[in-house]
């Protein structure tokens, strides 16, 4: 949703500063640690005795995200496009608000808040169910196939039939069929088989309960690693995707902005992109099963960052088909690789006993920085430009480079659980 949804403001006449602050709402996958330990001992009323822990869970939040969508379609404000603005771009000036159509603006970002909490959500058990579905020499696949699920969505579905749709019909009605593709995934819920239950919670009364959800997920982590290890497998978490999050919010407003077609960027961001994303996660999970993922660290790192000197490339020149397919490739296919070996990488850390917590722990460790950071996104670009805006962007994947070469140099790796 994250990139229609910018493309659809930026398309509307939102300036960038605007675009880089909704972002923000990405900071539920950073803080979704806050309440997994819910997902991980809570039951869902009616659902969880029919369904299972992990499926009840997947299911509310598939139901939380289909609401939020059609509030988004409900509440979604008539955007006139940026040859209507006749006020300077100041997002807190509230005439340039009302002049642009934004008047039920309120309601719009109530309903975008309201869908990544419970897609964050639904991350939280859907990576508990996969990690839990399938024993660690599997991981790796698991990480692939997740990841191919997810491209699949972003890149077919989000991505090329939103942008189709948006081009032909209107973006209220895009997200209208994005909606209606929640319909088949909760049939696939429904016959899917439940993971068993590692963890029935003894505990009784109120403190003893929050030791047993909240506490011991996190101490179980720091007691199987040494406080040096630990603080540098959690910094490397925290810093590993910075550059990659950060140039997010910008990169359809720099396609729109260089002229680039709703259907040119659907071809070649998402139907071309996919096959990049789908050979860069196959190749991940041949590498991840031969030399294993924290061998993999460092490349990884790296080709998260050499995709946003592409887009400086990109940005420097006019309308390129060429260039563009260029920086999508080196994108596409370094995230599709990254991706997969990270994933793979922080499930083979989780324990089993407390996989949502944990595996949400370092998820949103993962996502929070950027997050925090790709809120200004929006005013750097606008300060600096877009060329400088990248440049600077990939910087910001100097110390995950520097922590991940003390991961695979020094540490020799990570106690894993139940490995001594």
């Amino acid at each position: 949703m994250h990139g229609s949804l910018t493309a659809w403001l930026r398309e509307g006449g939102v300036d960038r500063a605007m675009i880089g602050y909704i972002s923000w709402v990405g900071i539920f996958y950073g803080v979704k640690v806050l309440w997994a330990p819910l997902v991980d001992q809570m039951q869902v009323p009616f659902l969880t005795r029919w369904l299972g822990k992990r499926r009840s869970w997947i299911l509310l939040s598939q139901m939380g995200i289909i609401s939020g969508l059609l509030l988004m379609v409900w509440g979604a404000p008539v955007f006139p496009g940026p040859m209507a603005l006749d006020q300077p771009q100041d997002p807190g000036n509230l005439t340039y608000i009302r002049n642009i159509g934004l008047g039920n603006m309120g309601v719009f970002i109530l309903a975008i808040l309201w869908v990544a909490f419970w897609s964050a959500t639904q991350d939280i058990a859907i990576d508990a169910y996969r990690i839990e579905v399938a024993g660690e020499e599997f991981q790796g696949v698991m990480a692939s196939n997740y990841i191919l699920g997810y491209r699949i969505a972003g890149s077919l579905v989000v991505g090329v039939g939103a942008f189709y749709l948006a081009d032909l019909l209107s973006w209220p009605d895009a997200y209208l069929a994005m909606t209606a593709c929640f319909l088949p995934a909760i049939l696939v819920i429904l016959l899917s088989p439940e993971p068993r239950a590692y963890l029935t919670s003894s505990a009784r009364g109120f403190v003893a309960h929050i030791q047993q959800a909240v506490l011991k997920p996190f101490i179980e982590f720091f007691q199987r690693q040494s406080l040096v290890n630990a603080l540098v497998i959690l910094g490397f978490i925290a810093l590993c995707k910075v550059s990659d999050i950060v140039m997010g919010p910008m990169v359809n407003p720099l396609y729109k902005d260089l002229g680039f077609t709703n259907i040119e960027i659907a071809n070649i961001t998402k139907v071309y992109g996919f096959a990049i994303t789908i050979l860069g996660g196959f190749i991940a999970g041949i590498l991840v099963a031969r030399y294993s993922a924290r061998r993999l660290l460092l490349p990884a790192i790296i080709l998260l960052a050499v995709p946003n000197l592409m887009f400086m490339v990109l940005a420097g020149h006019p309308k390129d088909i060429l260039l563009l397919a260029a920086a999508i490739s080196a994108d596409n296919f370094g995230n599709g690789l990254a991706a997969t070996i990270l994933v793979a990488y922080f499930s083979g850390l989780a324990n089993k006993a407390y996989t949502a917590t944990q595996y949400a722990l370092f998820s949103s460790l993962m996502n929070l920085p950027g997050t925090i950071l790709g809120g200004f996104s929006g005013w750097l670009a606008e300060q600096v430009g877009y060329g400088q805006f990248f440049l600077i962007s990939a910087c910001l994947a100097l110390p995950a480079f520097f922590l991940a070469f003390i991961l695979q140099w020094r540490f020799g790796g990570v106690k894993l659980p139940g490995k001594t």
